[in-house]
């Protein structure tokens, strides 16, 4: 398979190479998972949708524009697993995620709605993030 050099910029590197590490995906091959869904999401929503799909609903977000962006995610996902649309969604909304450690459960994973990852643990009910 031949390929071509592109330049993206460097957060979206960076939010790729974290994604890849927890998805077991070279660099590459995350940035070529995001391409092929956002063309799925291109190719399946109307204008206004998109716009909603790529900024996030806001007041002036029609409930059709909301059942297109379900119905994207519902085709989109993977059996068996929370899938990543529906985090994707609720990133999406501004809202920060948190996810068990792969490798050491009593370890989280705090995911702010830009993709940025930080370990740490609960203490009163508070994410405290390691020292980096």
């Amino acid at each position: 398979m031949s390929s071509v050099s592109i330049k993206i910029s460097k957060h979206v590197a960076q939010a790729a190479r974290e994604a890849a590490k927890l998805a077991d995906r070279s660099l590459t091959g995350q940035v070529e998972h995001w391409v092929r869904l956002g063309i799925q999401a291109e190719e399946k929503l109307t204008g206004s949708a998109l716009r909603v799909f790529k900024h996030g609903a806001d007041a002036t977000a029609k409930p059709s524009d909301l059942a297109e962006i379900d119905a994207l995610m519902d085709q989109l996902a993977i059996p068996g697993r929370a899938t990543e649309s529906a985090l994707v969604s609720r990133m999406l909304e501004g809202e920060t995620l948190y996810a068990l450690d792969d490798e050491n459960e009593d370890i989280l994973i705090e995911i702010s709605p830009e993709g940025k990852r930080r370990r740490g643990t609960l203490i009163d009910r508070k994410f405290l993030p390691f020292p980096e």
